[in-house]
């Protein structure tokens, strides 16, 4: 929970529900402290848990599914065997990520070529 963009009800409540005043902040402290409390455990237990379910899919397809470039006959050898270890590659890297914060697997950067003009050849100039 070190990291801040994880702690998305916790920083809802920062964002939302935090008196201006040090004079408020003492007098709700309070109440402040077990929703805190509450808030954080909320994030740690369920909802960054959530949170890493796409990235886990993306791992496990990337690790068990990617079978790179060969046969059609190696693919139809492989199919069953990844389909017994999908569930077992997803489950140890959910509760990695869900425990650890590990950076997120969706490339941020756009794919190659996107928005440039296709390269003309040389013979289409002539």
């Amino acid at each position: 929970m070190g990291n801040g963009g994880r702690r998305r009800l916790l920083n809802y409540l920062d964002a939302n529900f935090t008196p201006s005043t040090t004079t408020g902040r003492w007098l709700l402290s309070p109440i402040a402290l077990p929703v805190g409390i509450v808030a954080g455990a909320t994030d740690a237990v369920v909802l960054h848990p959530l949170s890493q379910i796409d990235d886990a899919w993306v791992d496990t397809v990337d690790v068990v599914w990617d079978f790179g470039p060969g046969t059609d006959f190696r693919t139809v050898l492989l199919t069953p065997l990844s389909a017994v270890a999908t569930p077992v590659v997803f489950g140890v890297t959910w509760l990695w990520r869900s425990v650890f914060d590990i950076s997120d697997s969706i490339e941020m950067s756009p794919a190659p070529n996107v928005g440039k003009p296709a390269a003309k050849s040389l013979e289409e100039d002539k």
